[in-house]
């Protein structure tokens, strides 16, 4: 039985590199020893991926969208200091880390009034409005309220929105508050490694605090276009490895819930609520309007980042890293590849991936096309491997543009492709490279059927 392409690399990643991660950081002192496992995973890439002995190291691991073991390694001994230091594991001295990073045992005891009683709630008017913009804004705004049990009729309004940032920008965040029909705007930088989910729940988390400190004998009612976040908070526990500031939110609720649960007839004073973004609604297009400013470094604030946010921010580091390795050695290996439309260098999954239903051989054959790296004459020449590109029909060139379109020895199978690619709107003699690069399943699937018909191995 032959094994599907799309299980070749699970199967290298946790039955063989796994083994050579293990104890890694040691071995990575020795320089001769990351080498031999660089040796291991382009030996494990060229088996799983079918790629001919000339493919460049580089492209195979951009097509693959697998890390180099060089990035890996480092990776792997930033996330372990990250965890020791979060957990308090360790009694190393990195005061950068120490300093920022939210510890898993920090317990949040923040107390509040006695009178204070928050609820959070996504509506289903939300999502109508979000679907058709078919509710007005005073209309939602009052069933939030009386779903939120919120009794004072003109509550104090306070929107919230988080922006990430391009690199080397601060994350943004707008708080505006609405009060007595008075706008006032406020616009909070933050470190940009925070996520997009991280960044919203310290939006939240400052709108809880702003509505404690400022509003004490007002009912307050907070709107955050974050999904995500709303339904995160509703839950009745954090899931396990919750993100830090979820759980500082959640822990507010729940101290408040204890004193309150027997005595709701005054209503709750704080309430959370979901809006969709985007649909028009004045206070959430202002937040939006302040979150995406990029100017306000006088209002910059040193949040502690949490765990889970700087092992995300580790790895995107070391696939940066790892993909300029690619790009540094396609200048003088792999550049037809890396400069055209088929590289899959910034991604993180093999580029087979959105056509699974592509057997083994046809998914090796495609690869290498793509690579520019087959068995026809033309690449096979480039490589010294035969003393001439031409094609056995006499044609001067037999690259893969010749075989499908022009070859008169293949003629009877390219009238069956040519009439299927015209039903779906591919001409006749475009480029081969062009049709791989749309990606498109049916028309790699028509391809690959080509080739297999002519029983050669390209």
């Amino acid at each position: 039985m032959q094994m599907s392409e799309f299980y070749f690399e699970p199967l290298y990643k946790n039955m063989i590199r796994s083994v050579l991660e293990y104890a890694i950081p040691i071995y990575h002192e020795e320089g001769s020893k990351t080498k031999d496992f660089d040796k291991i995973q382009n030996k494990g890439l060229r088996i799983a991926m079918g790629y001919r002995t000339t493919t460049p190291i580089n492209v195979m691991h951009a097509k693959a969208g697998l890390m180099r073991i060089q990035q890996r390694v480092e990776l792997l001994a930033e996330r372990y200091n990250i965890r020791q230091i979060a957990g308090k594991k360790s009694e190393e001295n990195i005061n950068l880390l120490e300093n920022r990073i939210f510890k898993r045992e920090e317990r949040f005891k923040e107390e509040w009034d006695d009178y204070t009683f928050t609820n959070a709630i996504l509506t289903e008017e939300g999502k109508i409005k979000q679907r058709n913009n078919s509710i007005n804004d005073h209309t939602l705004m009052n069933i939030i309220r009386e779903k939120l049990r919120i009794k004072e009729n003109k509550p104090t309004i306070i929107f919230i929105d988080g922006s990430k940032a391009e690199e080397g920008r601060a994350n943004e965040i707008g708080i505006i508050t609405k009060e007595n029909d008075c706008w006032k705007e406020e616009g909070i930088s933050i470190d940009n490694r925070m996520s997009i989910y991280t960044t919203e729940a310290i939006a939240l988390s400052k709108s809880m605090e702003k509505a404690k400190q400022e509003y004490p004998n007002k009912a307050v009612i907070i709107l955050s276009d974050s999904e995500s976040v709303i339904k995160a908070i509703t839950k009745g526990f954090p899931k396990k490895g919750e993100n830090s500031w979820i759980i500082k939110i959640m822990k507010q609720p729940k101290n408040c819930c204890k004193r309150r649960q027997n005595n709701r007839e005054g209503g709750h004073r704080l309430g959370i609520a979901w809006i969709p973004a985007h649909m028009g609604i004045e206070g959430n297009e202002r937040a939006d309007r302040i979150a995406k400013e990029k100017t306000r470094n006088d209002h910059y604030i040193e949040f502690k980042i949490p765990e889970e946010d700087l092992i995300r921010n580790a790895e995107e580091e070391a696939w940066k890293r790892s993909r300029n390795k690619n790009k540094e050695e396609g200048t003088h290996k792999g550049i037809k590849y890396l400069n055209s439309g088929v590289s899959n260098n910034n991604k993180k999954t093999p580029w087979f991936t959105t056509v699974s239903s592509l057997e083994r051989k046809s998914i090796v054959t495609l690869s290498r096309i793509r690579v520019n790296h087959y068995n026809l004459n033309e690449s096979l020449e480039r490589k010294n491997l035969v003393n001439s590109a031409e094609c056995e029909c006499g044609h001067g060139v037999q690259d893969i543009d010749h075989v499908i379109w022009q070859c008169p020895m293949n003629e009877e199978q390219r009238r069956i492709l040519e009439n299927q690619l015209e039903h779906r709107g591919i001409d006749r003699g475009v480029p081969v490279m062009d049709i791989l690069k749309a990606n498109q399943p049916a028309n790699l699937r028509l391809i690959a059927a080509f080739i297999n018909k002519l029983g050669r191995t390209i």
